[in-house]
């Protein structure tokens, strides 16, 4: 096994840029990332949020290998997801060409849960033609390390994990123009079975090596049976479908989005939310939403927030 890396290592990935380029999401692309989460192609060119997974990633002049590279990851499966937060300033659209710039926008080692890990925040974001800023992603991963530490450097360690982000905060309002009002729920939406066949697409499209969405075999070992584990953004798409179906398919300002539990090919996955609040922002009203996946009434395999544009003055 390669020598670990230091402490001083990792924090001095902090500031590195990746090469950059570009990045065009074309029409079949869209089509079958869309087919993946299940919704019916959106309207007007519109590209599906999904996309902002890997699409920030490849533009940028990197990928998910290269990322666990850049990490000194030990291993596919040395890697856990603290959170995704995606922020959305214009709709995304197909065959329009991207500008595309990121970074390491944090990196530090810490522990907890009895672990050792690199927590490494990734900032990609997107620019349009125009130069307007489209969108922008931050990936926050924990690169788990195996190796034995000095006391002096246990102590040093953070021993408390980052918190999400929390929801934007501004005046708000019992109920909205569109009458929708903190404490409302979601109308749901439901994946009626995961499917591993959309894992292995979303896999080549994502360019992600992590056998565990398409080899049974490598899952049977980690001990969730013969069954391919689904692949975190295609979770979170299924709480953008609800949103879509909700507010429209220009709607979704923000997500944050943790991932505490798996999701198996198999499951029944429902999607639901709820309204924590009402606010205005640049001449819109926006709900903040609280979203989670519920697996046949159990504990929420994903969770996290939304903001929704609900219209404008």
């Amino acid at each position: 096994m390669p020598e670990a890396p230091t402490v001083e290592d990792i924090r001095a990935l902090v500031g590195h840029r990746f090469p950059g380029g570009s990045y065009t999401i074309a029409h079949w692309e869209n089509f079958l990332l869309t087919e993946c989460t299940g919704a019916a192609p959106l309207p007007d060119g519109l590209a599906h949020p999904v996309a902002l997974f890997h699409v920030p990633i490849l533009g940028a002049g990197t990928s998910i290998k290269g990322m666990f590279a850049l990490g000194q990851a030990e291993s596919d499966f040395s890697i856990g997801i603290e959170s995704y937060v995606w922020e959305i300033f214009q709709p995304l659209l197909e065959e329009t060409p991207y500008r595309i710039a990121g970074e390491v926008a944090e990196a530090d080692r810490r522990s907890g849960g009895g672990r050792v890990f690199d927590r490494i925040a990734f900032r990609f974001e997107m620019f349009a033609p125009d130069e307007a800023l489209s969108a922008r992603a931050t990936i926050t991963w924990h690169y788990r390390r195996s190796f034995e530490r000095n006391p002096s450097e246990q102590a040093a360690l953070n021993q408390h994990v980052k918190a999400a982000e929390p929801s934007p905060t501004g005046a708000e309002r019992l109920e909205s123009p569109t009458g929708a009002r903190a404490g409302d729920e979601v109308p749901p939406w439901v994946m009626a079975r995961v499917a591993p066949e959309r894992m292995r697409t979303m896999a080549a499209i994502l360019r992600d090596p992590n056998p565990v969405h398409w080899d049974p075999s490598v899952v049977e070992r980690l001990g969730f049976g013969q069954r391919t584990i689904n692949q975190g953004p295609l979770g979170l798409s299924y709480m953008i479908n609800m949103l879509h179906a909700w507010a429209g398919p220009k709607s979704i300002r923000r997500l944050v989005m943790r991932f505490p539990l798996v999701v198996l090919d198999g499951d029944r996955i429902t999607a639901r939310g709820r309204v924590t609040g009402i606010r205005q922002a640049d001449g819109e009203w926006i709900a903040d939403c609280d979203i989670w996946l519920e697996r046949e009434g159990t504990a929420a395999p994903l969770e996290g927030t939304a903001s929704v544009a609900l219209g404008s003055d």
